[in-house]
Order: C-alpha cells, then sequence, then structure tokens
C-alpha cells in the first residue's frame, strides 16, 4: 500500500454535523477511562479549529510526532498550554507545565506535505473540498492513574453550507480515517461509494467506478465477509500537467483515498485502465485483509500483506473479467521480473511487492481460498498474518483438497 498517509450513502457510515446541530457534552459513561469529545470545525478554506473537552483533568496529552505537521500548522489557542516536541520519544505533547487542565484549543492549519510513513494531514479536492485525516488528533493523557489510551469522539462542524462527512466512531482510540469538507456527495459503486474531485477525468472515474463495483462484490462473494462499514473511495485529482502517471492510494480502515496526477491521465488508454483496475484492485484488498475480528496486518514481515494483495488483485481482476487473460499473464510477467531484478529480497519497496506475489503465485493455490483460511486463522488465534500463517494456510489448503479427490479401488 503506497502510503497517501492516504461515503456511505446511506447514514451507517457517515455522520454529518453542524454546529448548531450537535450537542457538544462530556459523556458521564466514559468517566471511568478518560475520554475527550472534540468539535473539529472548518473555519476558512484551509483553516480548522479543534476545540478538546476531557472527562477528566489531565497533566498532559501526548501524540506520536507526524513528521513537522504539528510545528507548522498546529497553533494554541488556549492561554498557559504548550506544544512541545519531545525528540527523544518523537513525541508532540500538549500540556500547562505539570498542571492538570481539562480543556484545550487549537487552530490547525492545511498541511499536505507528504509525511514518512504517516497519512498526509490533509488532502485537497479542485473545488474546495478537503480531506482532514482524525487519527492526528488522538494520543495517550497522563493523568494522576499513569498514562493511557484517549478515546475521542469527534464532532464535526463545516461552514454554512457546506457537508461534513466523517467515519463512524470506532469504540477505543481516534478514528483512523479522514473527514470530509466540501460540496461533493457519494457516487454509488456497486457494495461500496466514493466521493471524486471534479477535475477527475471522466474515464478515470469510470474506470473506478466499475473496477470497485465488480470487484467489491467478488472479494464479498469470495472471503464471505463484507466491509463494516460499508468500503468508501475518495479520489483527489493533482497537477495534472506534471509529466507521466501518478496515482498514489492508501487504505485506512473501510476507506480508501487515492491522489493522482500527471498529463498522461488527460488520455484514455486500456494499459492504463488495467494499470488503474490493478491499483484499485490492491488497496480494497486490504480493506478485505482487515475485515477481521482480531488479527489481521501486523508489522513484521509486508511481503505478506502486500505480496498478498497484489495476489488477492490477480486473482480478483481476472475472475471478474475486469482483465483479460494477456493482462493477467502480462502482470505476473512484471512480477516476476521485479523480483528477479530485487535478487528475490524482501528488502526493497519493489520486492516486498513483488517478490511478495511471487510467494504467492508459487504456491499454485487458488488464492481467494488461501486468503480465506488466513483470515479464520488469524481471528482463531489472534495473530497477525505472517509467513508461518501462509505456509500453515497452505497446508492446510492442499490438505482438504487431497482429502476430497476421489480414492482409486
Amino acid at each position: 500500500m503506497n502510503q497517501l498517509r492516504c461515503f456511505a450513502l446511506i447514514g451507517v457510515f457517515w455522520h454529518v454535523a453542524a454546529a448548531a446541530q450537535q450537542p457538544f457534552p462530556v459523556s458521564a459513561a466514559r468517566l471511568a477511562d478518560i475520554s475527550a469529545d472534540i468539535r473539529l470545525s472548518r473555519v476558512a478554506d484551509d483553516t480548522w479549529r479543534a476545540d478538546y473537552v476531557f472527562s477528566a483533568p489531565v497533566s498532559a496529552l501526548t501524540m506520536d510526532a507526524a513528521g513537522d505537521f504539528r510545528r507548522d500548522a498546529w497553533t494554541i489557542l488556549s492561554p498557559g498550554i504548550v506544544l512541545a516536541n519531545d525528540a527523544a520519544t518523537n513525541t508532540d505533547v500538549v500540556s500547562m507545565g505539570g498542571r492538570p487542565f481539562q480543556r484545550f484549543s487549537v487552530e490547525i492549519k492545511s498541511y499536505d506535505v507528504a509525511i514518512p510513513k504517516a497519512y498526509i494531514a490533509v488532502d485537497r479536492f479542485s473545488d474546495g473540498g478537503r480531506l482532514f485525516y482524525l487519527g492526528f488528533l488522538g494520543g495517550a493523557v497522563a493523568s494522576g492513574a499513569g498514562s493511557r489510551p484517549l478515546t475521542t469522539h469527534i464532532v464535526l462542524a463545516g461552514r454554512p453550507g457546506e457537508t461534513a462527512l466523517a467515519p463512524p466512531q470506532p469504540r477505543t482510540g481516534a478514528p483512523g480515517a479522514y473527514a470530509y469538507f466540501g460540496a461533493r456527495q457519494p457516487t454509488p459503486a456497486g457494495a461500496a461509494s466514493a466521493i471524486f474531485d471534479p477535475a477527475v477525468p471522466a474515464w478515470v472515474k469510470e474506470a473506478m467506478l466499475d473496477t470497485t463495483a465488480r470487484i467489491s462484490r467478488y472479494y464479498g462473494q469470495a472471503y464471505g465477509r463484507v466491509p463494516t462499514p460499508p468500503l468508501v473511495m475518495m479520489v483527489t485529482m493533482g497537477d495534472r500537467s506534471a509529466p507521466g502517471l501518478s496515482m498514489k492510494g492508501g487504505a485506512v480502515g473501510s476507506q480508501i483515498a487515492y491522489r493522482l496526477g500527471g498529463e498522461q491521465f488527460l488520455a484514455d488508454h486500456p494499459a492504463k485502465r488495467a494499470y488503474i483496475a490493478q491499483q484499485v484492485a490492491h488497496e480494497m484488498a486490504h480493506v478485505w485483509q482487515q475485515q477481521v475480528a482480531r488479527g489481521g496486518v501486523g508489522e513484521e514481515a509486508p511481503w505478506v500483506h502486500e505480496g498478498g494483495a497484489e495476489a488477492m488483485a490477480h486473482d480478483a481482476l481476472l475472475k471478474t473479467q475486469v482483465w483479460t487473460a494477456a493482462d493477467g499473464a502480462a502482470f505476473v510477467a512484471r512480477s516476476l521480473k521485479r523480483c528477479t531484478d530485487e535478487g528475490g529480497s524482501f528488502d526493497s519497496y519493489d520486492g516486498i511487492y513483488a517478490c511478495g506475489f511471487r510467494q504467492f503465485h508459487a504456491t499454485g493455490l487458488d488464492t481467494a481460498q488461501l486468503w480465506r483460511t488466513m483470515m479464520r486463522l488469524t481471528e482463531q488465534t489472534g495473530e497477525p498474518y505472517s509467513p508461518h500463517m501462509v505456509e500453515h494456510a497452505g497446508k492446510e489448503v492442499r490438505q482438504g483438497a487431497a482429502s476430497t479427490q476421489p480414492r482409486a479401488d
């Protein structure tokens, strides 16, 4: 998954909030575990205000540093409260010199600088819409009882006449997904929906919607589960005058965010459609990999989930006939060559994807059956996907296939 670090048509997914319509209490039900109600208001084209109210006094809010995002884009508005970076722990800390506080406010400017190994903080639509990554609002709090993760409840307030859409609140922590502020409304795409930058060329939008609709239906049937909440994608369009073609995407829970760019998007071509379809199917595979009660994607051996997503996409694109057999064969040849060029190593970006794909391709097993088994195993054990799990699942699939073979008497 490229680090973009990247609605339902129905109200099950989107929580639409306007300042005049939403109460802003601290819930008594959350007093046992410290939480924060956060009102995130868009006050100008590229300016937000976040008002925090904690359920109990805290002495500090500690957040993993996201590059220079908070240093450059955050301005604390509350007197006596400061934001500082702790280089030793690579964290940003909001505090009041050790004294307890229960609320503070911060102004946040748009920040679309690429942050290494993190989601992009704010992404832009050409019509003035914005995506705002909510995960950067949460962290851990220090109180008399020590440090603990902070559960947040975020309410959005768009400007007058503006749509403000957010993902559902998680049971714990901060929503690791994007909020949308702007004038767009979701477009249906099979079992999913999408918000497109109006600058996205019509043929690109058509290709992405068609692939999303067909692949989402296939994944739902093949893996026996559908994303909860429903899958959504958000597509922004960058510089269309730059040379080449750039399509960066990232799966965030049940969201997929894409940023497109390059003059090659101006003209339709079958090869470009095949490339777009592969990117879409790959990111959607990550969404399905994470549709498990526990376990799922881990930090170690990224070739398992990245190479696995390549294999899942290849399988789905052929079985839905989004790709021709020639498209599929060309993808296999390219991937195997890339892996060979990397010396068969998983130590590089290309190696993680291409050599990861080679590992799955070499099993000779049905990809959907193999990954269905891995999803069951990760839920049963709570362990993340791993090379050992790939091996275990492969043996189980082979044994199952052997037991169904007719016996010769």
